[in-house]
């Protein structure tokens, strides 16, 4: 925004501001006489001290001597460059200048508003908060030939884009405004705030030459704008001698009366509510900091002068008559400092001094405060010449100055002091000198940190895919990276996700000044951690950004540990500069950070429901059986997939569950101790099952797991697991049961669950199981024909009668081949269970066949005895062996009684067939023996 008012009048503050006036003017006139040998100045100035006024105050004067004067902020001037639309070297940024310049000569007679306007201010923002700027331009110079006339170049802001520049040239020299600097086409002013200047490339600094804006003289003051000691010192120090809050402040006090003032309540209502802060973020400060003084003396904030108080001794000052020559000589006598560093101190001391005054231009300090004074005008000095580089060749002997002041006694009252009277007196200020400082700060300092320059920092960090500075505030991880791109790759460590995806944890990312993601590069992930109070990507200050990047000069690996550097440097004692700017910038960043912190939603909502007592870690060592489990409380499955599952319960369950275990319990009770397995807990406590006159119906269990996260809570999770693979996605929470929830819900979402072969299973099942168990069956049927009441399993017995169970099973089987992923996972993890009784199966098939056979025999043999009965009629008469002694020898034999095992049953029908065998085999013998005795007697006869 720009606060600057372009109809107000660029009122001089101070003689130098006439002076810079009258030189500027003089430089205008030059111009148009084609005189002027340099054309590229700096406007050099603190925030708030009147730079862009200054700017509006050079336009109107252009106007006046008929130059065209042609307003840019810096980032509209250079907007092609910065957008990449134009490669930024030396000749292009000129050309790009000049092609400008051409085209707004050519509109302007024409009138072309348009586009002057699309040149000038393309983003709207000079015509919303400043149009006359541009309108007098239009207004002056439309419809008239302006072939020979000159035109001025006012470039605003460039501190914020010329880093920016510097980062995008491609030749490497640093000096992107090089060519457009020496050239002689065009008188140009460019705004600089006085870090910004320091930034410039060395050999671009030198092209410019320098018009640094001073802070407001209260002499000056006091005889031209405020007559009352009190209100123009209070004035000068409300607005710390800033021209943009000098004015405004003087407005309000000079509506005031002294009655008025003393009222302690208005007077803070005042300095809170109607005076403007001092500066710009991120050192930005108020008018006065009352908090800093009791509540008693805070009128005198608004009308600060010596007054009559309690005798004390006290140095009295004359400041009219105050010799800076002499001051600096006895600094240099003092301090042995540098002649030129002492003539810049006393004139900031008598500055200083001067806005303590009365209305005789005396001021009195307490001989305790001396050391203090001397301080407060280092601090003036430092506010307003921190970013010369003349100040940065000596800042250290400077700075040693804060600390030498108040440690070396003899030099500051026994040389310094002598210069003043002192006695007792009772005339002082109202406020001490410590009150003072405390009260009013000095917004600005210098962000370049031993002279490390931020952009060869970033250079030299940047692409190690790190972040340069990384600490903790509460759960959250802050990140300052030197480049965007740099973030981009760090997103995809392990580092980052745990940092930001673990519940209650989040990250602020901190991008340097001029950097931002591009559209393609916010990733679905960066949408979702924003969206959920995890991640905030802010864009830093451009003084913070210098701050951090000039730090990062004493780093040697990154990332480094910013409270650890900012502790050195705020106890380096040999660099007060340093010292003191650390614990602004440290505030500025505290406070930034503090302002943006994420605000992590919390996936963790108590211990989830029945873990401790059905499928939690203690409950169920199979992780993917109660992930399958608990699944069922986050799909949506159809009615069909709900009937099966049902019936796959029925099946397994056990006798707590209602009308007797299912027929297949046995093979999934007591597989694994308490703990290890969990094939029982599924369909006991997780499978749908049917209820009375309500359908098919979820659990208990599963309506409280489905009840955990509101429904907006879980299609976020559900959202999250779309995007990260599950080893990530589980960073979300580390404790086992809440990640089973997880990993239920991301495989849910993503359709991925484990499943065995169904279709060997349904394999195995028809062609091995219920062949052998209906040949069981088939076994009982044949020993009642035998007399016996059944077959005697023994530990197959619950196999063999399991045979029904097996028919569902198979049913069921084959219908979960065409069910979802998490059906047939479910189906797969019960039904796996029938490998364990594979050899069971095997030994069964065997007993079965061999029991069975046995049975055959006996019969065989049987029906062989009746056919030897009327084959071997002989034998039968020659033993008088009637039929029905036949049939009461099979009937005794093949008549078996009891219930033996298969084994018992395969002997005992074994021994009977031999029985029968045996008999069969006598009748033949004797069949056979009475033949040859009939065919020995036929012999016989026959010889006779």
């Amino acid at each position: 925004m720009i606060v600057a008012d372009y109809d107000k009048k660029w009122e001089p503050l101070s003689n130098e501001h006439k002076k810079k006036d009258e030189e500027i003017q003089q430089l205008l006139d030059k111009y148009t006489t084609g005189s002027l040998e340099d054309l590229a100045y700096a406007i050099i100035g603190t925030y708030g001290v009147g730079k862009t006024q200054l700017l509006f105050q050079i336009h109107k004067y252009a106007i006046e001597k008929n130059i065209i004067p042609l307003y840019f902020l810096a980032e509209d001037l250079f907007k092609e460059v910065v957008e990449n639309n134009v490669t930024c070297t030396p000749g292009n940024v000129y050309k790009l200048i000049e092609d400008k310049v051409s085209s707004l000569r050519e509109g302007l007679p024409n009138g072309d508003a348009l586009e002057i306007y699309r040149i000038l201010d393309p983003r709207e923002k000079v015509r919303k908060d400043t149009p006359k700027v541009l309108e007098t331009v239009l207004r002056k110079f439309s419809g008239k030939n302006i072939d020979g006339t000159k035109v001025l170049l006012l470039v605003d802001e460039l501190e914020g884009q010329y880093p920016v520049l510097q980062k995008l040239d491609q030749t490497g020299e640093r000096s992107p405004l090089m060519q457009w600097l020496e050239s002689r086409t065009h008188l140009k002013f460019l705004a600089f705030a006085p870090a910004g200047i320091y930034e410039l490339g060395g050999a671009d600094r030198d092209r410019v030459k320098r018009k640094v804006i001073p802070a407001a003289d209260v002499k000056y003051m006091r005889e031209n704008l405020i007559k009352d000691a009190g209100k123009s010192n209070a004035c000068w120090w409300l607005s710390r001698g800033k021209a943009r809050q000098f004015f405004k402040t003087a407005e309000v006090l000079e509506k005031l009366e002294s009655e008025y003032i003393r009222d302690v309540a208005k007077a803070s209502r005042i300095i809170k509510g109607e005076l403007d802060s001092i500066g710009q973020p991120p050192t930005e400060v108020p008018a006065a900091l009352t908090d800093k003084i009791s509540p008693s003396k805070i009128s005198f904030l608004l009308e600060l002068a010596p007054i009559t108080c309690e005798r004390g001794r006290r140095y009295i000052i004359n400041t009219e008559k105050l010799q800076t020559g002499e001051f600096a000589e006895r600094l240099i006598e003092a301090f042995k400092i540098n002649k030129d560093n002492a003539i810049l101190i006393s004139e900031y001391f008598r500055k200083t001094v001067r806005a303590l005054s009365d209305d005789e231009w005396l001021t009195y300090i307490d001989e305790r405060d001396l050391p203090e004074l001397f301080c407060l005008v280092l601090d003036h000095f430092l506010e307003y010449e921190h970013g010369s580089p003349e100040f940065l060749k000596t800042s250290k002997e400077i700075l040693s100055l804060y600390e030498r002041s108040k440690e070396e006694h003899a030099a500051m009252h026994g040389t310094i002091g002598t210069l003043w009277e002192r006695r007792e007196i009772e005339r002082g200020l109202p406020l001490s000198i410590e009150e003072i400082r405390g009260a009013f700060p000095f917004p600005t300092m210098n962000p370049i940190v031993k002279d490390y320059v931020p952009n060869d920092m970033k250079r030299k960090w940047e692409g190690r895919n790190k972040p340069l500075w990384m600490w903790t505030d509460g759960n959250i991880t802050v990140l300052f990276f030197a480049s965007a791109r740099d973030f981009i790759a760090y997103s995809e460590t392990d580092e980052f996700l745990s940092s930001s995806l673990l519940d209650t944890k989040g990250v602020l990312c901190l991008l340097p000044y001029g950097e931002d993601l591009r559209k393609e590069e916010k990733k679905l992930l960066f949408k979702w951690l924003e969206g959920n109070g995890k991640l905030k990507i802010i864009k830093l200050q451009h003084l913070l950004t210098d701050f951090l990047l000039s730090a990062s000069g004493e780093l040697t690996a990154i990332p480094g540990n910013l409270q650890e550097i900012l502790k050195d440097f705020k106890e380096d004692k040999e660099d007060i500069l340093l010292s003191r700017k650390t614990g602004i910038y440290e505030k500025a960043l505290s406070d930034t950070v503090k302002d943006e912190l994420p605000k992590p939603e919390t996936i963790y909502k108590g211990n989830p429901p029945d873990a401790d007592n059905v499928w939690g870690r203690t409950q169920i060592g199979y992780r993917m059986i109660a992930v399958s489990g608990i699944a069922l409380a986050f799909s949506h499955l159809k009615p069909e997939e709900r009937l099966l599952l049902a019936d796959l319960r029925e099946l397994f369950k056990g006798t707590r569950e209602g009308r007797g275990a299912g027929d297949l319990r046995y093979l999934i009770s007591g597989r694994e101790p308490p703990g290890k397995g969990g094939h029982t807990r599924l369909p006991d406590r997780l499978l749908p099952y049917q209820a009375r006159g309500a359908g098919i119906t979820n659990t208990e269990i599963i309506e409280k797991v489905k009840a955990y996260w509101h429904s907006e809570e879980t299609d976020k999770i559900e959202e999250l697991a779309r995007i990260l693979p599950l080893n990530n996605f589980l960073k979300l929470y580390q404790d086992e049961d809440v990640s089973r929830l997880l990993e239920a819900i991301w495989r849910t979402v993503r359709g991925n669950f484990e499943a065995e072969d169904l279709d060997g299973f349904i394999q195995k099942i028809q062609k091995d199981f219920i062949p052998t168990l209906n040949a069981c069956q088939e076994l009982e049927e044949a020993g009642s024909k035998f007399g016996l009441r059944g077959i005697a399993f023994g530990s197959y017995e619950q196999l063999v009668k399991s045979l029904p169970g097996f028919k569902k099973l198979l049913e069921v089987v084959r219908k979960s081949t065409d069910a979802s992923p998490l059906v047939k996972s479910i189906v797969s993890i019960l039904v796996e269970s029938i490998n364990d009784v594979d050899s069971d199966i095997r030994d069964l098939d065997n007993l079965c066949n061999n029991a069975r056979r046995a049975m055959e025999d006996l019969n065989e043999s049987a029906k062989n005895l009746k056919k030897n009965f009327w084959e071997y009629k002989r034998a039968v008469k020659f033993v008088d062996l009637k039929e029905q002694d036949i049939e009461q020898i099979i009937n005794d034999q093949i008549k078996m009684v009891g219930i033996p095992d298969s084994e018992e049953a395969e002997r005992e029908a074994a021994e009977r067939k031999k029985y029968l065998d045996e008999v069969s085999t006598s009748l033949f013998r004797l069949e056979h023996e009475l033949t040859d005795i009939e065919n020995l007697f036929r012999t016989t006869k026959g010889v006779k």
